[in-house]
């Protein structure tokens, strides 16, 4: 065999090779303050991933990633006191989500921590401003 086609072909190995993990993308990299979910599609089963680069089977598994550190979630809400006087209440929670329940929040509330902020967190805020409110004239 020629050299120089022995060179062009493993070239074309490598290349290949290379073509074939960037399409399939077969790595996660979770940034630190953060951790992944990952969901098996096989199984069903979920398993969290620390902050590092990570192994993800392509099409077997789905990651997912979690905001560990403290985050804060302004709102705006308006409400009535007692007596029917107009209340504008900014207010501004800090939360973080406990690593050991977030198997539990993705499987059972959220799947992302925006889907937790606009569809669970929100409207507990507006329901606990006009209840609050709504106890003083």
């Amino acid at each position: 065999m020629d050299p120089k086609n022995k060179g062009v072909g493993i070239g074309v190995i490598v290349g290949a090779a290379a073509l074939l993990l960037y399409v399939l993308n077969p790595f996660t990299v979770i940034s630190p303050g953060e951790r992944g979910i990952v969901f098996n599609n096989l199984s069903g089963s979920l398993k969290t991933i620390d902050a590092g680069v990570n192994f993800v089977w392509p099409f077997f598994e789905k990651s997912s990633k979690y905001d560990m550190r403290t985050r804060m979630l302004p709102e705006e809400a308006k409400a009535s006191s007692q007596d029917l006087q107009a209340v504008d209440v900014h207010a501004t929670i800090n939360y973080r989500v406990r690593s050991e329940k977030m198997v539990a929040i993705y499987s059972n509330i959220a799947k992302s921590i925006e889907d937790l902020d606009e569809n669970i967190l929100r409207p507990a805020i507006q329901e606990s401003v006009k209840a609050a409110t709504a106890l003083y004239p």
